[in-house]
């Protein structure tokens, strides 16, 4: 993919085997682009790896984004934005057809940021609370059957040996 024009300058990119991962680098503006195999690769990296993969995309001066949209460098059709599945405040561009993800210079690192501050967080207060619910309710529920049962087997034992 050599050559293939930039997804936000139209720069022609490089592309680049980082670490059996075959990926493109814009050298004018910086941004990353990942082939959907390279995707599937990039998510069991670790952490080490994805540092010095994301030194290739530092920010640098501000490049005014494509007024008419972005298109991806494989197959020329439009990208989309997407949530990121696992944090739905970071948005990251994609192409539906091949599965290749766009990175804007820095937002590599705005993504580990994200999720890292994710990590820490833990669950939302209000999923923390629904789960205190759902377990008070489990354990309700569960006293509850075991006195039904505590009951049938009363009930069982009588039929069994009336005279017991």
């Amino acid at each position: 993919m050599n050559g293939a024009p930039c997804v936000n300058c139209a720069q022609p990119m490089t592309a680049l085997n980082f670490r059996d991962v075959p990926i493109s680098v814009c050298p004018r503006c910086h941004g990353l682009w990942f082939p959907g195999e390279s995707v599937r690769i990039v998510r069991t990296m670790d952490t080490d790896r994805l540092s010095q993969l994301e030194a290739l995309n530092k920010p640098v001066a501000h490049v005014p984004a494509p007024s008419a949209g972005r298109f991806c460098p494989d197959d020329m059709n439009e990208l989309r934005k997407h949530p990121y599945a696992f944090d739905r405040q970071v948005v990251v561009e994609g192409c539906d057809t091949c599965e290749g993800i766009w990175f804007d210079a820095g937002e590599l690192d705005t993504l580990e940021e994200a999720l890292a501050l994710k990590e820490t967080a833990g669950p939302p207060p209000a999923a923390k609370q629904t789960a205190a619910i759902a377990e008070v309710e489990h354990l309700g529920e569960m006293e509850h059957l075991s006195k039904v049962n505590a009951a049938l087997e009363a009930i069982r034992h009588r039929i069994l040996w009336p005279g017991l």
